[in-house]
């Protein structure tokens, strides 16, 4: 859960720009690029197995972060 909430509140964000005005592409843009930034903190702030492969959470952040590139 506590890596879920945030991931579902950055994936709102993202589509939030799809409904803002033309006019308003400055808050899109920064918007987006909040959202990216924010999506790769979540992803280095997760906790990492000690035999590194990939995990889970791995698998949805880089497919969350992938969609908001």
């Amino acid at each position: 859960m506590k890596v879920a909430i945030p991931v579902i509140f950055l994936v709102f964000l993202n589509y939030y720009t799809i409904f803002l005005p033309f006019d308003k592409t400055s808050t899109a843009i920064g918007v987006l690029t909040t959202t990216f930034l924010s999506g790769i903190a979540l992803y280095f702030s997760t906790e990492k197995p000690q035999p590194l492969k990939i995990t889970t959470i791995d698998l949805i952040l880089s497919i969350i972060i992938s969609r908001l590139a």
